[in-house]
């Protein structure tokens, strides 16, 4: 995978770009392409490293959070800005 073909490069300004280069080859550069189903990881840790990855590369961020299901714990991983609802933990107004 090429990250300059990305969207998210190819909108960066100049300076930007190579802190953005540096950023994504840290990680193995196939974790920019799309997660696919039954993927394997080691810990819920190196699944939300993967999702970051391929999440920075897309522009956007990812959040997780613990589900209890029949008393088994699951990890739950969401777009911090496309999640199911919005979240209002410091309890703002609605409006300004």
């Amino acid at each position: 995978m090429d990250p300059t073909t990305l969207p998210i490069f190819q909108n960066l300004p100049m300076h930007l770009r190579d802190a953005f280069l540096r950023a994504v080859r840290n990680n193995p550069l196939e974790w920019l392409l799309r997660p696919v189903n039954d993927e394997t990881f080691e810990s819920s840790k190196h699944c939300l490293a993967r999702l970051q990855v391929y999440a920075f590369g897309q522009g956007f961020a990812v959040v997780t959070g613990k589900v209890y299901k029949e008393n088994t714990l699951w990890w739950q991983f969401l777009c911090i800005h496309h999640s199911q609802k919005t979240r209002n933990d410091r309890k703002l107004k609605t409006e300004i």
